[in-house]
């Protein structure tokens, strides 16, 4: 009962310590930008497209590919290097909480802030794109699948993005940096290497585009899309394609793997690094 009530108490501080911060404004716009760009597109080109799919692949390529693994790594990151780096951390130690609690409230405080901010933004997509759909014309309507076939692989993906981000809030001076050099290289560049090399299943944009492809049964316009950035050749066979993928078992065992071994690396540097004074950035 301490270790989790530690832990609540770590996640409300820290929840209000994150969410205060002025960088969170860009975020905030990066959300909204995203529903209402949207909501624009959906009104201007749904009569000329299916509004399914152009829905569908601007949540895919804008919001599952950039504004996700962005904002989760960076709150992640401002979660634990935020006290670190202006040194009031030590006064979090000196107090009788567990050290497991404070990175475990620490990463609970991100997951919260960034999960409040991207659901406000998908939902306020989800709430106007219908609308501008339909005044679109030619009797075309967004399925309740189309939008919702984002969601649950979207909060996995947070989740994991943000323990990447803890951890290299705790391990590395320049986190902020080299988190953002994590997403624009390494998730976006190894994640379209070739299914052979065994490289993309250490990435975790593609075990979310893969939870999100057996999400989207029936909806073929979002499977190709999702297929089109897995092979240079476009002229492919779906179902030839589609035994190549992982099934939606190992990619979320791909997402939990990034969920835990972060946790478990916070927790065993939290637990062995004497932070003694503030370390200016």
């Amino acid at each position: 009962m301490t270790f989790l009530r530690c832990t609540w108490w770590i996640a409300v501080q820290g929840f209000g310590m994150v969410f205060k911060r002025r960088a969170t404004l860009l975020f905030v716009f990066a959300v909204l930008g995203y529903a209402f760009l949207t909501t624009l597109l959906l009104a201007r080109f749904a009569d000329q497209q299916n509004p399914n799919g152009t829905f569908a692949e601007l949540s895919l390529y804008l919001f599952v590919q950039v504004v996700v693994p962005i904002t989760a790594v960076y709150f992640g990151v401002v979660a634990t290097r935020e006290e670190v780096s202006d040194g009031t951390l030590l006064h979090v130690l000196v107090r009788p909480v567990p050290r497991p609690a404070i990175w475990a409230g620490k990463y609970l405080a991100a997951l919260l802030v960034s999960v409040a901010l991207l659901g406000t933004g998908y939902g306020l997509a989800c709430a106007l794109a219908p609308s501008a759909a339909s005044e679109a014309g030619f009797g075309q309507r967004l399925r309740p699948e189309t939008l919702a076939v984002f969601a649950l692989p979207m909060l996995f993906g947070t989740a994991a993005y943000v323990a990447v981000g803890c951890w290299l809030g705790l391990r590395f001076k320049w986190a902020i940096l080299i988190g953002l050099g994590f997403v624009a290289a390494w998730e976006q560049f190894v994640s379209t290497a070739p299914h052979g090399s065994g490289v993309r299943s250490l990435t975790i944009l593609d075990a979310t585009r893969t939870l999100i492809f057996h999400a989207a049964e029936g909806q073929d316009v979002l499977r190709r899309a999702i297929l089109d950035m897995s092979w240079a050749d476009t002229r492919f066979d779906m179902e030839a394609r589609m035994a190549e993928l992982p099934t939606a078992g190992e990619a979320a065992r791909t997402l939990l793997v990034f969920v835990v071994l972060p946790l478990a690396l916070c927790l065993w540097t939290g637990a062995r690094r004497e932070f003694v004074s503030a370390e200016k950035e």
